[in-house]
């Protein structure tokens, strides 16, 4: 038997998880985000984190990422709680 998961169904468990979390309401592109910003942080170049994201040119991955850098996350240590990490 298949299991399908639209995306709909998938949008709504993240928004419930986040709820469960204490952390405020985010659109599904919050993954992308985090994805880049955690490969930045593990050291990888900015020309890695633009072919993981396949992204049209390097410009555009430099502006994401400087958008991502200045900014503290507060929010991992609930998050870690509320998975069980």
């Amino acid at each position: 038997m298949a299991l399908w998961l639209t995306s709909g169904t998938f949008y709504e468990r993240f928004r419930r998880y986040l709820q469960r979390a204490g952390l405020p309401p985010a659109g599904l592109h919050l993954l992308r985000h985090t994805a880049a910003k955690l490969r930045r942080d593990a050291g990888e170049s900015v020309e890695e984190v633009s072919r993981f994201l396949d992204h049209s040119s390097l410009a555009v991955t430099t502006t994401y990422i400087r958008r991502l850098e200045g900014q503290e996350d507060r929010g991992w240590g609930r998050v870690a709680e509320a998975i069980g990490v």
